[in-house]
């Protein structure tokens, strides 16, 4: 079965990053790959891709018509020729057997869509203050989610692959919601997976502990100004899907507060004889994060959205 890798990429200063992530796919143990990098508006970048590498090593596409994340998905979407179409982003490095564990559960002909593990990959120290809790503020996987294979309501986008007959039913990722730039909209794979279910109830999406990837987490990535902007961005963006898709209970949202309340609280409680700071620190961001997270939220319902 043939699989459809897409990688978007849109700054020339992530270059050695994406040279990492394309190499992670040409080692896979899996071969009937075809890789496809699609660059996002910027010419430079893309006449770089075009005059080193040759076309029989990756296709090199420029999207020039709706920018950001999810225009570009949809670009290599288009371009795609697999029966699976798998996306990695262009700061991870796949595991060598990525792709082939992805294909495992995909035995299910119910099933639609399957995520990986995403584990952090710090260019730096990690800072004591960061709880793994809020590890999805740097795109990875984190603690609370579900920890073996299991039906979720949706994938992440770093880490994530759909059944191509499946995509053609469900239509093309919203370019209202997703990266664009430095606008901190995210979850286009949330509202897909959503929209997936909503289309065809019988249908599974699946997380896989097995498909691993490697995301690379920059010094810039662990202050707590970002911190912020990304958990504020991540309320907004999941107002404008509840809007979308009212039907939604918020179930995973819920079932990560109760993790917070009854686990990670009593947990960190515990240590603080040891580690008072770690503790304290740890406490204070998680708080800050949830109501930056609300804060979002609140502000996302108060706008109009149409889907486009």
């Amino acid at each position: 079965m043939k699989v459809s890798a897409v990688i978007c990429t849109y700054s020339i200063a992530r270059f050695s990053n994406l040279m990492e992530a394309i190499q992670s796919l040409v080692e896979q143990t899996y071969k009937n790959i075809e890789i496809i990098v699609v660059v996002d508006h910027n010419t430079p970048l893309y006449e770089k891709l075009k005059s080193g590498f040759r076309e029989n090593t990756f296709r090199i596409l420029h999207n020039q018509d709706v920018k950001g994340l999810s225009g570009s998905k949809n670009y290599g979407l288009d371009a795609a020729s697999g029966k699976i179409i798998a996306f990695l982003d262009d700061d991870a490095v796949a595991s060598k057997d990525w792709i082939e564990q992805m294909l495992k559960s995909y035995k299910e002909s119910e099933v639609a869509a399957v995520g990986g593990l995403t584990l952090p990959q710090w260019e730096h120290k990690k800072p004591p203050w960061f709880p793994e809790e809020f590890y999805w503020v740097l795109g990875c996987t984190y603690k609370g989610h579900v920890e073996k294979t299991a039906v979720v309501r949706n994938v992440f986008g770093g880490n994530c692959s759909f059944r191509k007959n499946c995509m053609d039913k469900t239509g093309m990722f919203l370019p209202c919601i997703g990266l664009v730039g430095k606008k901190m909209l995210t979850g286009e794979e949330t509202e897909y997976c959503m929209r997936i279910q909503k289309i065809m109830p019988s249908r599974k999406i699946i997380f896989n502990p097995y498909a691993v990837i490697y995301h690379k987490v920059p010094k810039q990535k662990t202050t707590l100004k970002y911190f912020i902007r990304r958990a504020f961005g991540s309320g907004y963006s999941s107002a404008i899907i509840h809007k979308l898709l009212p039907g939604d209970k918020l179930k995973t949202e819920r079932g990560f507060l109760w993790h917070i309340f009854f686990n990670f609280i009593p947990r960190t409680l515990v240590t603080f004889p040891k580690q008072p700071f770690t503790a304290v620190g740890q406490l204070s961001v998680a708080f800050i994060g949830i109501i930056f997270t609300g804060l979002g939220y609140i502000a996302g319902k108060g706008i109009n959205v149409q889907r486009k």
